[in-house]
């Protein structure tokens, strides 16, 4: 099966953040992003920045709000307040996106449902950092279409906020700082809900988050600890043949960074991300639920990461080698292989099946600064338990015209291994495929940045050829949907953000 898709002309104008429009000769402060594995101030490839007073600015109230200002992000929102978001982007799935809090990935190996659980509200962003193409390289897996990098505050204000609306709506937050020697924290707790605005979309949600921040002789120390847990009417969100489920989650995430500057630089990320879903295709009493289903769904995912960099600052630019190990298991009632011995949820619940991955990435980039031209080169080697050995180069580079107008360009390899639901789920309308391979892209960009005295344009033209895309699909004859890999599927298309 061949699929081409292409945009001859699809332009999209962003006008979002009017503020920064209008600020005449104003110049910005220098921000260290995550456009490469060195992280620096110099950006080879298209990078948005969604700075603290465009987001003061905005008219939004939550994360997923904001996204969806975002040039070629594209949000789909079931309810609101941030109840469940899906995050695409350039045409791509929403489970094809990276998304990190502070340089930790976020992503939920389940579904890509899960990976907008944060435990992070709005007032705690500092800023956020949309990285558009291909970027395995850089991030390795799920950053198949782009990688989207929320960076919080080192000092909230403290601040309580209470309000109400229709629909029974009530929330209400603290958000906390304090300093102790040269230990920064920032503490926050919010909760929000509503009967909402049908029937079968009510909602629950708690958020409790805590970060500390300091230098000790000069090795920089961030630690983050979340907890969400969300309680939502998911009226027709899977399917609409049951329009009435619901859905309870509980994801908790804590990591710790270190680094430490010189010469050599030395950095080490450690996370855990647990994330508990129970998910209920008939909210109704179970004298109700026709005789093929048999309870409810319970799901657990743990995933453990250590991601570690050495830096080495040279005349022009940066050497950088790196090694990221990620294990992460899933223990259901559903998906998975069968388990030797159940393991007791609650008094009526087990979770008989299981299944683990674990994948180690190699990562080596070479980053060039000669004058006004900047280069950024390397290259990762994907080591899966499961999919074997993968590599996958890319090179950024961009050209400084003159001190206004700048050019760029890249080339990058991509993946994506199946999730845990495209691999085993299995209802009456949908089945998985154990036998799926990894999704494969080769990415092309081409594009021009003018920041003038009174807005900042970018025009990009992109290219994306991918191989083994996976996607559920009904054939002529069927009645059940089921996981597949598309031979090829390519999308081209055009940005102009201004």
């Amino acid at each position: 099966m061949k699929k081409v898709i292409k945009t001859l002309f699809a332009i999209v104008i962003s006008t979002t953040f009017a503020n920064a429009q209008n600020t005449v000769n104003q110049k910005l402060d220098e921000v260290v992003v995550s456009a490469n594995r060195a992280s620096s101030t110099e950006n080879t490839s298209n990078v948005q920045i969604i700075s603290l007073e465009e987001i003061q600015n905005a008219p939004v109230q939550t994360i997923e709000d904001l996204l969806e200002y975002a040039i070629n992000v594209d949000v789909r929102q079931r309810g609101g307040q941030g109840v469940q978001a899906d995050i695409s982007m350039r045409g791509g799935t929403f489970e094809q996106v990276l998304v990190m809090l502070n340089g930790i990935k976020l992503n939920d190996p389940q579904t890509g449902h899960h990976t907008m659980n944060l435990p992070v509200s709005l007032e705690q962003v500092e800023r956020i950092e949309v990285i558009t193409g291909g970027a395995s390289r850089i991030f390795g897996n799920y950053a198949y279409t782009g990688a989207i990098n929320i960076i919080t505050k080192s000092e909230m204000a403290n601040s309580i906020s209470i309000s109400g609306g229709q629909n029974a709506f009530k929330s209400g937050g603290i958000n906390y700082h304090t300093t102790t020697g040269n230990l920064k924290h920032n503490i926050s707790v919010n909760q929000k809900e509503s009967d909402g605005y049908i029937e079968g979309m009510d909602y629950k949600i708690k958020n409790y988050y805590y970060q500390a921040k300091t230098d000790i002789d000069g090795i920089n120390a961030l630690f983050n600890a979340g907890y969400t847990n969300k309680e939502f009417g998911a009226f027709s969100f899977y399917t609409p043949k049951f329009p009435n489920q619901f859905e309870k989650t509980q994801t908790t995430f804590a990591s710790l960074q270190l680094r430490k500057e010189g010469k050599i630089t030395l950095e080490n990320k450690i996370s855990w991300r647990k994330n508990n879903d129970e998910f209920q295709l008939f909210r109704e009493s179970s004298l109700a639920w026709p005789n093929w289903y048999s309870g409810h769904n319970f799901h657990e995912t743990n995933v453990f990461s250590t991601d570690m960099n050495v830096i080495q600052k040279t005349k022009t630019g940066t050497n950088v080698i790196g090694m990221e190990m990620r294990a992460n298991n899933i223990k259901s009632n559903v998906l998975g292989n069968d388990l030797e011995n159940p393991i007791e949820i609650n008094t009526n619940n087990f979770y008989y099946k299981g299944a683990s991955r674990t994948t180690t990435n190699l990562f080596i980039e070479k980053n060039i600064n000669l004058n006004d031209l900047a280069i950024s080169a390397g290259i990762m080697m994907n080591i899966d338990s499961e999919y074997g050995n993968e590599y996958f180069p890319g090179i950024d580079m961009s050209y400084n015209i003159s001190d206004n107008i700048k050019v760029f360009t890249s080339y990058n390899k991509s993946m994506r291994t199946p999730n845990y639901t495209e691999l085993y789920y299995s209802s009456p309308t949908n089945q998985g495929n154990v036998n799926l391979k990894s999704e494969h892209s080769t990415n092309q960009e081409l594009g021009l940045k003018w920041n003038g005295n009174s807005h900042k344009t970018t025009f990009t033209y992109y290219k994306r050829e991918g191989e083994n895309m996976i996607d559920w699909v009904l054939i002529n004859g069927d009645s059940i949907w089921r996981t597949q890999n598309l031979s090829k599927l390519t999308t081209t298309g055009y940005e102009l953000n201004s």
